[in-house]
């Protein structure tokens, strides 16, 4: 692939750290198995950060769609500046507006836009986002569970609840379901743009 391909190539993070979040709990069970416990706990951080960076990513995508989608037909809380700061380049280095600025606020503005009540995060998902919390805010205190030795057991749930987020936030936004989210195998980067070329 050449600089003009890449550069043109489709960005589709939320698609691309599930397929990583894939390979490292693949990589974390097979160390588990062969006593690899220092290779363990490394595939099992990077399990964990690229599963949620996957569900957030997509969260954020699914409010800028939504908010393209209604246009002007419909008005929201700052609904123009929210997705200016989604979409414009020129914003990147912004701190997101206040409605948006926490993970529960993004979810419930994407509950508002398209016609559902706020309401908490999901269960499933808030266990798997205190998990990845526990390694990003590391402290002795969180040693038994970072270092554990269930730990593999613990991000395969917590990719089976991401899994069901990532679902359940495409469903409230009624944009169809990616196929990608149902994958159980790690694909080559350039197979998948393959795929997704062949389905355009």
């Amino acid at each position: 692939m050449n600089d003009m391909e890449m550069q043109l190539r489709s960005v589709n993070m939320g698609q691309e750290t599930f397929n990583d979040a894939l390979k490292y709990v693949k990589e974390a069970r097979e160390c588990f198995s062969s006593n690899r416990y220092s290779s363990m706990w490394s595939a099992s951080r990077s399990a964990m950060f690229n599963m949620c960076l996957s569900a957030e990513s997509d969260l954020s995508k699914l409010i800028a769609l939504s908010l393209k989608r209604i246009g002007s037909s419909k008005r929201f809380p700052l609904q123009r500046v929210i997705l200016k700061n989604l979409t414009d380049k020129s914003k990147e280095n912004q701190y997101p507006p206040d409605a948006i600025d926490t993970i529960v606020k993004k979810y419930n503005y994407l509950l508002l836009i398209n016609d559902y009540k706020p309401a908490s995060l999901p269960n499933g998902y808030r266990e798997a986002a205190n998990l990845r919390n526990k390694i990003t805010h590391y402290s002795f205190s969180k040693n038994h569970s970072v270092y554990s030795m269930t730990i593999v057991d613990d991000i395969e749930k917590s990719l089976r609840e991401i899994r069901n987020f990532i679902l359940h936030i495409w469903s409230v936004s009624s944009l169809g379901t990616p196929s990608w989210v149902n994958s159980n195998e790690y694909l080559e980067l350039d197979r998948i743009t393959q795929i997704e070329e062949k389905s355009q």
